[in-house]
């Protein structure tokens, strides 16, 4: 394949794919220590995404 046939489906690759933008995370985890709960709550203040424990 020549570098504009590549460049060309990479670039339609890119503006053809839906970007995700997640606005909560279902976190998985048997960790239950105070300080998690202070780095989810940094975590949302900073980013706007809430975590589902």
């Amino acid at each position: 394949m020549n570098p504009i046939k590549a460049a060309l489906s990479a670039t339609a690759l890119i503006a053809l794919t839906a970007p995700a933008f997640a606005q909560e995370v279902n976190l998985y985890s048997s960790r239950h220590y105070d300080s998690d709960d202070a780095l989810y709550a940094a975590f949302t203040e900073k980013t706007g995404i809430t975590i589902n424990r």
